[in-house]
């Protein structure tokens, strides 16, 4: 099958897919339920397709899928939100056309990605942050104080750092952090406490339960004046 013509049919299975995944990632709780639905034309001929994710409150936000011929066994995803992040992914193809298994890790992994953005909205929005209690668990998230000691985390975090749920964990967190990255990760918490910056974005090296570094993308945000005071470590693993 010729890539072109793969890419785009990857694309439509995907954005059928997606809708029941994302919002089986919040089943039973209507607060946290997010939906998708595509915007642009199902007849597109273009191997890209136009967004829509809705939630909770005024949590809601467009984006873009797009497949790109990787070799001809595989797919690049880009997936771009509107004021937000974008991320690639890799999906693999055999014999001309992709497997139900792997539909379904790419599925999982693309409304993984839109959760954590719909959470960055949500905890910027809020005031006062909500409660850790009120965050849903598989949200990747840290609490931490003004020197940097991590108060509490979520499952979600527990998770994507590869330590169990009753591991314990060193406290603070700038020594989890590589030394390549540390710097300016102390700085920017420094200007939290001191200069009242409000949130900062890295591209960082964390060392992992299973003792390895493994990137992510984080987004900390300063609530250290609010009746929570705190700063907010969301995760995103590459």
């Amino acid at each position: 099958m010729n890539v072109s013509v793969l890419a785009k049919r990857v694309l439509d299975r995907l954005c059928e897919a997606l809708p029941p995944v994302l919002e089986g990632l919040a089943a039973g709780d209507e607060a946290e339920a997010l939906s998708l639905r595509v915007t642009d034309s199902p007849s597109t001929g273009d191997a890209q397709r136009a967004f829509r994710v809705d939630g909770p409150g005024d949590v809601s936000f467009e984006g873009r899928l797009e497949a790109f011929p990787a070799g001809e066994a595989s797919l690049d995803l880009h997936v771009e939100v509107e004021e937000g992040h974008s991320h690639r992914f890799t999906c693999h193809s055999r014999d001309g056309e992709v497997e139900c298994d792997e539909l379904e890790r790419v599925s999982a992994a693309v409304a993984s990605f839109l959760v954590n953005e719909a959470e960055c909205r949500r905890i910027q929005s809020a005031q006062p942050p909500p409660a850790l209690a009120e965050v849903p668990s598989y949200v990747p998230l840290l609490i931490l104080d003004e020197k940097g000691t991590i108060q509490d985390l979520t499952l979600g975090a527990r998770r994507v750092l590869e330590h169990s749920p009753d591991e314990p964990i060193e406290p603070n967190v700038f020594s989890h952090v590589h030394g390549q990255n540390l710097r300016r990760v102390m700085r920017d918490l420094a200007h939290m406490v001191t200069h009242k910056k409000q949130r900062a974005r890295w591209l960082l090296r964390l060392r992992t339960g299973n003792h390895r570094w493994r990137w992510y993308r984080v987004l900390a945000e300063n609530h250290l004046d609010s009746s929570r005071p705190s700063v907010r470590m969301l995760l995103r693993p590459l």
